[in-house]
């Protein structure tokens, strides 16, 4: 899967917003270095999953990183590493 860095960066916005908008939720740090940390993260996510599907056929790797996973999954619940 390809994403251009503007689209990863625009997830990260949303990703910020949407997680601001908790009233449980208090950045630690301040707001743009979580959202470059999301940018990172997506970055490495999508770089591994790009050299895996040089290995295995692309079907495989996306079955064994999103099946069975709920639409609303967390990413823990993905087996993501932050």
């Amino acid at each position: 899967m390809r994403l251009s860095r503007e689209k990863i960066v625009r997830m990260s916005h949303l990703i910020v917003e949407r997680v601001a908008g908790f009233d449980s939720v208090e950045f630690v740090e301040d707001r743009n270095t979580v959202r470059l940390e999301i940018v990172k993260i997506l970055q490495d996510l999508l770089r591994e999953l790009r050299e895996r599907s040089e290995i295995f056929p692309a079907e495989s790797v996306f079955k064994e990183a999103f099946d069975g996973a709920p639409a609303h999954a967390s990413v823990g619940e993905l087996g993501v590493r932050p």
